[in-house]
């Protein structure tokens, strides 16, 4: 799905990081949906593992689908409270502990996706506000302390 986005969805904020210069590309702009590929997606550590990646889609306005680590999108939504559009996004594929089987699902959730464009066109514009709330998390990660209390936690 590619379009051209408004102003609002292009506007830049202060992140503290470089992630909003370098991403600031096209790509990412003229897109309804960010297919996120993890560094790592397969389960051999057992643990979600964050990066930069997993935020751009709520940076550039876009619905979130995750090639990760099970459980992945469970621990974006509650540790930072981005809204994952579950009501147009079928994510139960983040629940499914067989690599294959998830691969798969999160296939199937994008094919699905794809064949209804005029859906996910329509459900982007009416939920505008849901975006840019999701931004504002993005924005104000840099002044939350769990990761740093987190890695305080490690070393005591």
């Amino acid at each position: 799905f590619f379009k051209q986005k408004t102003a609002y969805e292009i506007s830049a904020c202060l992140v503290g990081s470089e992630m909003c210069i370098r991403d600031s590309g096209l790509t990412y702009q003229n897109s309804y949906i960010n297919i996120v590929t993890e560094s790592i997606w397969l389960d051999d550590y057992e643990v979600v593992h964050i990066t930069e990646k997993s935020f751009r889609p709520f940076n550039f306005y876009n619905l979130p689908i995750f090639v990760a680590t099970q459980g992945h999108v469970k621990f974006i939504k509650e540790t930072y409270g981005f809204d994952l559009f579950d009501d147009l996004i079928d994510h139960s594929y983040d629940s499914e502990p067989d690599i294959k089987k998830r691969l798969m699902m999160v296939y199937n959730e994008i094919k699905r996706l794809n064949d209804n464009e005029e859906n996910v066109i329509k459900f982007y514009s009416e939920n505008q506000y849901r975006f840019e709330k999701n931004r504002e998390i993005i924005c104000n990660i840099p002044n939350n302390d769990n990761d740093l209390k987190f890695l305080q936690s490690l070393m005591s």
